[in-house]
């Protein structure tokens, strides 16, 4: 993922330089940064959309199909690929 601390510090983690040459706590970083980056984003969605009550929500497929859209040359793929490496 991120294995630059000053990349880290400019986005707003001053601790970053705490880490430095350790690829694994900058990883946790700037996991925990897109957690909430994605959770003040859905909730600025929302501000932003009044009829969001009506918003059809996905659910949890019942079948094994949810996991083909995670692989080939697609979005999600890539997206997959980028956080795993």
């Amino acid at each position: 993922m991120c294995r630059n601390s000053y990349s880290l510090q400019l986005i707003g983690f001053p601790e970053a330089s705490n880490f430095r040459g350790n690829p694994r706590v900058a990883d946790i970083y700037l996991g925990e940064f897109m957690r909430l980056y994605r959770h003040f984003a859905f909730r600025d969605w929302l501000t932003q959309h009044p009829g969001a009550d009506e918003v059809q929500v996905g659910h949890l497929g019942e079948t094994d199909q949810w996991w083909k859209r995670y692989f080939g040359d697609s979005f999600e793929s890539r997206q997959r690929s980028y956080f795993a490496s």
